[in-house]
């Protein structure tokens, strides 16, 4: 093994020393290049949005009920100074609770419309207006609306009015019941100071970045393709899993996942935003949950990502809910076929076939699919000996092979930006950084690793800590003491920070203040069980269950395929196995950090949050694939794909509302 790594590094050292013109040109300098025209492109798409549109706000109080799937529904209407007529429709969804108090959010795009129309609810209901106010996107500047200034328009019976409310009834009638507003934009509220010099840059650099991509995709034509040794059959696997996510996420009903609207909200931020906001903008208060948190509190990159893709896909092609979840499919489609494309003949890009369950979370807009993603794509880096984290792990000095290094690190930032239980697979890669020098018989290999990995991890520190800097000092450094506030403000009875201190919260949250013994998860809250289920498959808002016979057989399934996987490689040596063992023993640790989050803060046996598991599995899969090929591991593999198979379209497509 260490003749052939030798031989491996001779022949990199000999591609090194060709002459520039015929080498290929580094994967890693394409990608830079594509992200820096991504960022211009993005930028001129949504420049213009951001300095000319404002955001009406209505605060309603009313006995319509809401809940999951079932949304209250507004609309305004606005008539352009052209004599065009626009509507525009808000849903607002509920979680857990019902709550009478929504507020509808409307985007209002320049110049201000000549007349503006609101319809609060439908016919025949009783509803309160409590506040309006008007917000401009590029700066969060408030304005508060007065009361006086909505006046009945049809189908509306005013029932009393003070300053700070508007009881009202709709009547029955063939039209929406409207108000209209009778508000004049403030002076200067929709003008805003033009970046001329700063556009001019990024045009420049735009079109520098599009002749530089188009420059090396010429340069880059004469290089060897890597072989390709996937099967068709395996080709058609994948292919039928992405129509079945591309499905899932054209035809189901907006919100029918579990917190799709609060995902939606807090990617949706960021299609007319590059920063993240304050924890107490007001521009973020419709992705607030009943638990009185949002995920734009912490720095999540999916949730930009997501947003800047929506920010840029066509408005006829879908609408902005499904381009969100369009966007997950996307990273399905290009994670796999990349997987396959760069592990050729290796069981590693199989990892994703083997629970509907990951499917699943590519099909509706959250963020756990790009954590996913990259830590698939560590895994190739740490796994596949032709990688840039290989030849740079290999070389002689930590200065050659840099871009390795940097590559590395930019993935480690993604991943401390990305869901936080993935901080669970940075042990894993510990344990590979450890573990790979530690075996080998070269004298000073720990050494020199030490050092190369210390050189990657400042990098990615150096990369991570000034955006994490900056998102605290956003906050103004008391991001502590804001979380409690806004707590206190949108968490729903039962959930707010004060009743949860003094012991009277709701009973789900942290048991283990409430004297219920760790043990207990498992032996009478069902947690194992709970858990396992929806790894292998639970819909809707984790609510849609399939058979016991199912999950009794996905049990089997996998009880045989971690038991193959260990036997044939603890029979290659002593060192192989304990290292098996070793990964084992983290996705074990991975399962009772799991156990253990839901008993000190809130029960959520929920089989993603084990996910940190899939890509420690496929390490193993491609590092040992030759001693796990057989007939019987692609059984294996063939039966957890059908089960999967049946699950997903059974009943999740089946059941779930469209």
């Amino acid at each position: 093994m260490l003749l052939e790594l030798e031989r491996t590094a001779k022949t990199d050292s000999s591609a090194i020393a060709r002459p520039r013109s015929k080498k290929p040109f580094p994967t890693w300098k394409m990608i830079v290049g594509a992200a820096v025209l991504a960022v211009a492109v993005l930028y001129c798409f949504t420049s213009n949005a951001n300095s000319a549109a404002y955001q009406l706000e209505f605060n309603t109080t009313s006995e319509i009920p809401f809940k999951e799937e079932l949304a209250r529904i507004a609309y305004l209407v606005v008539e352009n100074r052209d004599g065009t007529i626009e509507m525009f429709e808000d849903n607002r969804f509920g979680s857990a609770f019902i709550d009478r108090r929504c507020t509808f959010r409307f985007s209002i795009p320049s110049p201000a419309p000549k007349r503006i129309f609101f319809s609060p609810a439908p016919n025949d209901q009783v509803v309160e207006i409590t506040g309006a106010r008007a917000m401009r996107l590029r700066d969060s500047q408030l304005i508060q609306i007065p009361l006086e200034q909505i006046i009945p328009h049809r189908q509306v019976e005013v029932i009393s009015r003070t300053p700070n409310s508007l009881l009202l009834k709709t009547l029955p009638g063939n039209q929406p019941p409207t108000l209209e507003l009778k508000w004049e934009t403030p002076p200067g509220f929709l003008s805003g100071k033009s970046s001329t010099f700063s556009r001019i840059l990024l045009v420049i650099g735009f079109a520098g970045a599009a002749t530089w991509l188009l420059m090396l995709c010429l340069r880059s034509q004469n290089s060897t393709a890597h072989p390709l040794g996937f099967s068709p059959f395996k080709i058609a696997q994948f292919g039928a899993a992405a129509a079945l996510i591309l499905t899932m996420a054209a035809i189901t009903k907006f919100n029918a996942h579990p917190d799709e609207y609060l995902h939606f909200e807090a990617a949706k931020y960021f299609v007319t935003n590059w920063l993240p906001p304050a924890l107490d903008d007001p521009a973020v208060e419709a992705s607030f949950s009943h638990y009185g948190v949002s995920y734009l509190q912490d720095l999540d990159v999916a949730y930009f990502v997501i947003g800047k893709l929506m920010a840029v896909a066509p408005s006829w092609l879908a609408d902005l809910e499904i381009i969100a979840r369009l966007c997950n499919v996307l990273f399905f489609i290009v994670l796999t076929g990349w997987l396959i494309y760069r592990l050729p003949r290796s069981y590693a890009p199989s990892i994703l076939l083997i629970s509907p369950q990951i499917w699943y979370v590519f099909s509706y807009v959250n963020g756990d699919a790009l954590a996913l993603v990259i830590s698939l794509v560590m895994v190739v880096q740490l796994a596949d000996n032709t990688s840039l984290l290989s030849r740079y792990l290999r070389a002689e000095g930590w200065r050659t092979g840099y871009s390795g290094a940097v590559l590395f690190a930019v993935l480690l930032a993604l991943l401390l930006m990305a869901k936080r239980n993935y901080y669970l697979f940075l042990p894993f890669i510990g344990l590979v950084a450890f573990w790979q020098p530690f075996m080998s018989v070269t004298k000073g290999t720990l050494v020199t690793a030490a050092r190369k990995w210390a050189v990657i991890g400042m990098t990615a520190a150096i990369l991570y800590f000034p955006i994490r800097i900056g998102h605290e000092a956003i906050n103004k450094f008391d991001d502590a003491r804001i979380r409690v506030e806004q707590g206190e403000k949108f968490a729903a009875p039962r959930f707010k920070p004060s009743e949860l201190a003094a012991g009277t919260g709701a009973q789900r949250l942290n048991l283990r203040r409430q004297g219920v013994p760790y043990t207990d998860l498992f032996a009478q809250y069902n947690w194992g069980n709970q858990s396992f289920q929806s790894f292998c498959g639970v819909y809707r808002w984790m609510s849609l269950n399939g058979p016991p016979e199912y999950y009794r057989v996905m049990g089997a399934l996998y009880a045989i395929f971690l038991g193959f996987i260990l036997a044939n490689i603890c029979r290659l040596s002593w060192r192989d196995g304990l290292f098996a063992g070793a990964v084992i023993g983290l996705c074990a640790s991975i399962v009772l950090i799991s156990a253990y989050q839901s008993w000190i803060a809130d029960f959520q046996p929920q089989g993603r949050y084990l996910f940190p598991i899939l890509p420690m599995i496929a390490f193993l899969l491609h590092r040992y694939r030759e001693s796990l090929r057989s007939w019987v591991f692609n059984m294996l593999f063939g039966c957890l794909f059908a089960c999967s198979v049946y699950s997903f379209v059974f009943v999740g497509l089946r059941n779930i509302p469209k």
